[in-house]
């Protein structure tokens, strides 16, 4: 399964790496919008996103609409000590972050304040893929495969990308925990759980 996951990772970031950049901009704007009407994300006291790099989703702009809005922000960080992944609360987008050796940024020390996994009620999560149980195809690190266990059971995860994104059915372990919600620029898709068929289905799309 290893080598065929990394196969479908080279083929979604070849995916993204071509898709033209109207439609990108185009894109990256209904899924500001969506996110943004999103009944959770306007009643969310505290709210985590992915800070995106490269060709990923703009979310920079989704976080900066938060901290506008009054809402604790709070983004991931990798403790490479002990390859966890933990969540940072930051006041300031400018201030309360800087870009790690590779460019992505992170929250800087000193200015930000260490929450837990069960702080915020609404969380995006990135991936190269999703497919329609909710499951996703991450960059490997497995990261967020060791943190989605942690949350709230009550918080509502959303899978954020680019409907180009999207696929069928991705391979995944028992131990996977899928999203709750996949976004794209063609909007919301909730996923359901449906005890007679033993998988996931996509409710209709929120728009």
């Amino acid at each position: 399964m290893k080598v065929f996951k990394k196969e479908l990772r080279q083929v979604y970031r070849n995916i993204l790496e071509h898709l033209q950049v109207e439609e990108r901009e185009e894109a990256n704007r209904l899924i500001f919008k969506h996110v943004t009407n999103l009944p959770e994300f306007l009643e969310a006291s505290a709210f985590m996103t992915f800070l995106s790099f490269g060709v990923e989703v703009d979310t920079l702009s989704i976080a900066r609409h938060a901290l506008k809005c009054g809402k604790k922000l709070c983004v991931p960080f990798v403790n490479r000590e002990l390859k966890t992944m933990n969540l940072a609360l930051i006041h300031d987008m400018e201030q309360g972050l800087s870009p790690n050796p590779w460019g992505i940024l992170e929250p800087k020390e000193g200015f930000y304040q260490e929450v837990p996994p069960d702080f915020p009620h609404l969380l995006l999560v990135p991936a190269l893929a999703f497919d329609k149980a909710g499951y996703r195809l991450g960059r490997g690190g497995g990261y967020f495969d060791g943190f989605l266990p942690c949350i709230r059971e009550d918080a509502l995860t959303v899978g954020l990308g680019f409907h180009c994104q999207m696929a069928e059915s991705l391979p995944h372990d028992p131990w996977d925990v899928p999203v709750k919600a996949i976004l794209t620029e063609q909007g919301l898709q909730r996923v359901h759980e449906t005890s007679c068929r033993g998988h996931n289905l996509f409710s209709e799309c929120e728009n």
